[in-house]
Parts: C-alpha cells; structure tokens; sequence
C-alpha cells in the first residue's frame, strides 16, 4: 500500500503517623489503651461547586459518555475549540508524515471532536469551523489509513455539512469520496452517482476540476481504459492511498 503524503487524589484518612505510633510504643503505652488522637486534617480548599480541571484529550467520545451534565463534554464549542487547537499543535510536530502509525492518535482525537460537533449542532451553527474539522478529519485519517474514519468524515462533509456551507461544495472532497467509491470500495456507478446528484442539485462548488479528475477516473475504471486509468493516476497525489 501506498503512503499518504498526509491517583487518584487520596481520601482523607485519620491514619496515624508512624513516628507517632513509634513514640508512643517507646513510651510503653498500653495495648489495651490506643492512641485515638487524630492528626488535624487540612481544609479543603476546591471550590465543589465547579467540575474538576479536565486534561481535553481524556474526555470521553460523545458516544461513550454517561450524558451528565456534571461532566465536562465535547458538546462544548468552547472545549471543541480548545480541542481543534491541541490537534492542530499535535499535527505541527509530527516528524514523519509517511509514517501511518503517527498519526493514529490524531484520528483518535479527531473522532472525540467530530462527535462533539455533530452532538452540538454543527458547534452550535459554526458551520465553518465544523467543516474546517471534517476537511481535516478526512486527511488525517488517509495519513493514517484509517478507512472507517475516513468514511465517516467524509459523509458528513458530502451529505451534510456542504449543504449548509455557503461556500458551497469543495471538489477536491468530493473527488475524494468519488474515487474512493470507485476503487477502494469498487463501486464505480455509486461513485458516478455521486457526481450526477451533486450536479443535478445545483449546489456551487469550486475546485472543479478535481471533480473533472475523478469523472475520469472513472470513467477509465468502468471501461476497463487501462492505459488511461494508469495515466491518469500516476499523477495523483491525495489520491494515492485511496487508488491502491
């Protein structure tokens, strides 16, 4: 296959101090009669009105979760954000993009905050920041050849979040689906369905001459073009991974 170039805090205890008990033993204090003076316990100083400081990258998957609103949850924009950050800072230092298994806790972390997304509403109506995340989504899990998360990705963006977007469709997304379809899945006429439903809908989109692309592809793949099919993917490069 080829390569994508993409404690618990501790309870309060009346347990008595060793050097305490060793005393009093040096002291010949009775067995019969033990040392019941407690050792003066701080005083709690946690506001237990407010949830707990929560690492963002151990929150649980929306799916997962117990629903409590006492807990911390991705269906917080204001987390999800937080969240978008952290993987954007994580993407920044990875050191071998060729490299699948860097970006497995990536797509991980991608999937908390796709959840929290669609849970929220789209981030409450930011349609642009959700469609910013699912783009991304999508390519990092080609980089990770992580198929299943690939394909949740990009049905949200294709049958969801384009619809709302009011820049429309981005055709490198959808050539991206398209091809899928065709060659990993090997469904060329869904693949070509795709494309006839999003030109019969009327919806802007640009980049349209990786769309263009696509239609070709497959078009080479249903007539069986092979000289064509090679030519034209030799040259491919987001696509790879897909095309394999």
């Amino acid at each position: 296959m080829r390569k994508y170039s993409e404690r618990s805090p501790a309870s309060p205890s009346n347990t008595i101090d060793k050097n305490v008990t060793d005393s009093n033993n040096n002291n010949n204090i009775s067995s019969a009669s033990p040392y019941r003076e407690a050792l003066p316990l701080k005083k709690s100083t946690r506001d237990w009105s407010t949830p707990p400081s929560t690492n963002i990258q151990n929150l649980s998957l929306i799916s997962r979760s117990s629903g409590s609103e006492n807990i911390p949850s991705l269906k917080s924009v204001e987390l999800q954000i937080e969240l978008w950050n952290d993987i954007c800072r994580k993407t920044s230092q990875v050191k071998n993009p060729s490299d699948t298994k860097q970006w497995a806790s990536l797509v991980a972390l991608f999937r908390k905050l796709r959840e929290g997304i669609w849970a929220s509403h789209w981030s409450e109506g930011n349609i642009r920041f959700a469609v910013k995340v699912y783009e991304e989504s999508v390519h990092t899990s080609l980089r990770g050849q992580e198929f299943a998360e690939f394909r949740k990705a990009i049905r949200g963006l294709v049958d969801d979040l384009y619809i709302l977007h009011e820049d429309g469709i981005n055709g490198h997304y959808l050539a991206l689906d398209v091809i899928y379809r065709a060659c990993h899945l090997q469904q060329p006429q869904e693949a070509m369905n795709i494309i006839y439903r999003t030109e019969l809908s009327g919806s802007p989109y640009h980049h349209g001459n990786e769309i263009k692309y696509a239609k070709q592809i497959v078009h080479a793949l249903s007539t069986n073009n092979w000289v064509h099919f090679f030519r034209l993917t030799s040259t491919s490069t987001a696509d790879l991974v897909i095309l394999d």
